[in-house]
């Protein structure tokens, strides 16, 4: 049995897109942890080391870039936490950004992985309906 040439071609795009799809997911570099009392200290006494504060939206975490150090990730004790930092923030002048919450891993890797075959099932159905002429 003879593998048509257009198939042969989807299974290599199919391929090539999880490997690069897997691959961009991971260039970025973890965040380092940073506690909450480690960044009300920095924010009162070198608030000019912090370049950018990132409120994650529907959760209780945040990124705090920083001059020549990796970015961290708090994990604030409440919502009254959270206030207490945005306000030295804005104290400060040191800016802040919120952004929508990513997915996570799994929900990432299974519409990398899912993605190809629900195509292959389409191109499977839309060409079973052509031979049979319908």
């Amino acid at each position: 049995m003879k593998i048509p040439t257009f198939l042969k071609w989807g299974l290599v795009a199919a391929a090539l897109y999880v490997v690069l799809g897997i691959f961009s997911a991971q260039q970025q570099p973890a965040p380092v942890d940073m506690t909450y009392s480690e960044l009300v200290k920095v924010l009162d006494e070198q608030p000019s080391t912090i370049t950018g504060i990132t409120v994650i939206n529907g959760s209780n975490e945040l990124t705090v870039e920083r001059k020549d150090q990796p970015v961290a990730k708090v994990v604030l004790p409440s919502k009254a936490g959270e206030q207490l930092v945005l306000e030295a923030a804005g104290k400060n002048k040191v800016p802040v950004t919120a952004k929508e919450a990513q997915a996570g891993f799994w929900s990432i890797a299974l519409s990398i992985l899912l993605s190809p075959i629900v195509l292959m099932v389409l191109l499977f159905l839309f060409i079973s309906r052509a031979a049979a002429g319908g």
